[in-house]
């Protein structure tokens, strides 16, 4: 279900001069994966559909300078969400998405029914995982912005400043 207080423009992107002083989307999907650290193909799919969505939301507010880097955010937060969360424990597990404008901010939520707390790793050269969020630190220092875990562990977050970088 995702659920949106302003209606995308069809037309023609957003400029600055007509964006919305608030925008705010949320979205949430079931983790179809019984086992944590298993990824089925429906739980890997919706990545891409999340991907899909945020950059909607970032054209309709005249935010594409900030795609790249807000997809790469939104990949690695989502992905990680769903490796790290499973719905055998009999209890439905499911990752929400919350993508707020505000304040000239732009604020990325990923919250998940996993255990532990998300961390930086430092990956060796041949590591297959471990990268993400140490990209997501990169990518948020160099904009200006910050990321983090909220105090309930399972929302990751991340607030890019707009101004700085769109024009």
């Amino acid at each position: 279900m995702t659920q949106t207080i302003a209606r995308p423009c069809p037309v023609a992107e957003n400029t600055a001069m007509s964006r919305p002083a608030v925008d705010l989307m949320a979205t949430s999907f079931a983790i179809e994966g019984q086992e944590v650290g298993v990824v089925s193909a429906t739980d890997a799919r919706r990545v891409g559909h999340i991907r899909r969505i945020v950059a909607a939301r970032l054209r309709y507010l005249g935010l594409s300078s900030l795609r790249d880097s807000a997809l790469t955010i939104v990949s690695e937060f989502v992905s990680n969400a769903i490796r790290h969360s499973a719905r055998g424990s009999g209890e439905g597990a499911s990752v929400t998405v919350t993508q707020l404008y505000a304040r000239g901010q732009l604020h990325i939520l990923v919250q998940d029914a996993g255990g532990g707390q998300p961390k930086v790793c430092d990956a060796g050269a041949d590591a297959e995982s471990g990268r993400g969020l140490a990209m997501v630190e990169e990518i948020t220092a160099e904009m200006g912005g910050r990321w983090g875990v909220a105090s309930d562990s399972r929302t990751v977050y991340c607030v890019i400043p707009v101004a700085s970088v769109a024009r």
